[in-house]
């Protein structure tokens, strides 16, 4: 299923293509763990002209099969953000295939450890894709706090043999 993912870089076109994607995977998957508050929030980080604006500052991939859009993957400098599968879409390696992507994108611009800020319902794939945690704590956006844990995950060795990268 995921051998047929075309992944490609996102444009200002996708913009509401990706909203929807994104908010849709959260209110199945993080919205049963998300106060009003904290919902009403994520909305507006994720509302079309917030990933318009996101599209400008941030690396944006985006895999999905004719034509259809299944997931998304953000870099912005050495952090991934906004990485998201269509909901419904989840255990078909599109995830896998997309977080692969970035991490090698990343390592080919000279990025040697990438960050990401996990939700709880997140670690245990990061945790099976090799990222490790080193700090969970509280952050606020728009003043209303989430539960983030830190991880992170050294690139440099892949392009060691039988990695992601040529050596």
């Amino acid at each position: 299923m995921a051998d047929q993912l075309d992944i490609r870089r996102a444009s200002p076109a996708d913009a509401s293509d990706l909203s929807f994607l994104i908010l849709e995977n959260a209110e199945q998957v993080l919205r049963p763990h998300y106060n009003k508050e904290q919902w009403q929030v994520f909305a507006a980080y994720y509302s079309i002209p917030a990933v318009e604006r996101k599209l400008r500052r941030q690396t944006v991939f985006c895999g999905g099969r004719e034509g259809r859009i299944l997931g998304t993957v953000g870099l912005q400098g050495d952090t991934l953000v906004g990485f998201y599968t269509r909901y419904g879409y989840s255990g078909q390696g599109i995830g896998t295939r997309l977080l692969d992507h970035a991490e090698r994108f990343a390592a080919t611009t000279g990025i040697d450890r990438l960050h990401l800020s996990s939700s709880p319902e997140g670690l245990p794939f990061y945790r099976k894709s090799g990222w490790m945690e080193f700090e969970t704590k509280l952050v606020y956006y728009s003043g209303v706090g989430f539960e983030e844990t830190r991880m992170e995950k050294d690139l440099v060795n892949l392009g060691a043999p039988g990695s992601l990268l040529p050596a």
